[in-house]
């Protein structure tokens, strides 16, 4: 199924969830309450409905994964509790990450593209299921830049170790004939932008590092321990990616990314830092070269 930017047209109900949805993230930055995340959160949900994007189960697991959230952010549980809690929330959200969660359903925008004449087929997809591990964990436990002096600080620093890890991340690639230069300008880019952006960099951050990687660091209170976590995180983000391609030098190639991202969080403290990284490897990766992987 070729893609046309006429899929937005024919079904406005799947477009009005995902502006709403989309909308509830944009709104943690300009006013972080949940009076508005919340009120564009409530829009999405019956579109969802209508749409068949989501059903009662859905729904469900979205009350837990939310509710949980809720319990860890403004409540004192610790020890066994806390435990249980971390992996129900890990649980939900790994479902939903690789879609074998009940009750969630995806928009195929396009699918059997050839985005590089030797690269493997691209299904253009809109999931309705992954946004949420990561904006719960935004809305209710994730410190965001407000402040200019703060934001300007990290500006560098994220610029930096984003430039130098493009490099290591080309050269590896490059090396393992996972790519080869590619430059390109394909039709689905302006679409891809939006969803790449708020329906996978921003959410697989925020729960990657900002939930996952602070919790692992709390836990492991031992000399290196933020070391540690950043090396977990990244060797579990690289596994859920697999269920995207299975191949070894995809889990290698995502690991070493998840290492750049989770040590970019690590140093600056900005989940901001992280997902700018991410986007920018995703989209130099989609315009610059063989997109998604070369088929060997």
């Amino acid at each position: 199924m070729p893609f046309s930017y006429f899929v937005f047209i024919h079904h406005p109900i799947h477009l009005l969830a995902f502006i709403a949805l989309i909308l509830s993230f944009i709104s943690l930055w300009i006013y972080k309450t949940p009076w508005l995340w919340g009120l564009f959160l409530l829009l999405a949900l019956p579109f969802a409905l209508l749409g068949n994007l989501i059903d009662v189960r859905g729904l469900v697991a979205l009350g837990l994964l939310c509710g949980i959230h809720l319990l860890l952010t403004f409540t004192n549980i610790r020890g066994a509790p806390r435990l249980i809690a971390i992996l129900a929330v890990l649980s939900i959200s790994f479902a939903m990450t690789i879609h074998i969660c009940p009750g969630f359903y995806v928009w195929k925008l396009g699918s059997k593209m050839q985005i590089s004449s030797d690269g493997y087929p691209y299904l253009l997809l809109s999931h309705f299921d992954t946004p949420f591990t990561g904006l719960f964990p935004l809305a209710l436990s994730i410190p965001l830049i407000h402040a200019r002096m703060y934001m300007r600080s990290t500006i560098v620093t994220t610029v930096i170790i984003t430039m130098l890890g493009i490099i290591v991340m080309m050269i590896l690639a490059l090396y393992l004939h996972f790519i080869k230069y590619d430059p390109k300008f394909p039709h689905i880019s302006v679409a891809w932008l939006i969803i790449n952006f708020f329906l996978v960099s921003l959410p697989q951050e925020a729960f990657f590092r900002g939930f996952v990687q602070k919790e692992l660091s709390g836990y492991i209170n031992i000399r290196g321990g933020g070391v540690i976590s950043v090396c977990i995180t990244a060797l579990i983000f690289g596994l859920l990616h697999l269920n995207f391609i299975y191949s070894l030098t995809y889990l290698l190639c995502t690991f070493i990314a998840g290492l750049i991202y989770g040590s970019l969080y690590h140093t600056t403290r900005s989940i901001e830092s992280s997902i700018f990284c991410h986007y920018t490897f995703n989209a130099i990766h989609f315009f610059f070269f063989t997109y998604p992987a070369l088929v060997h």
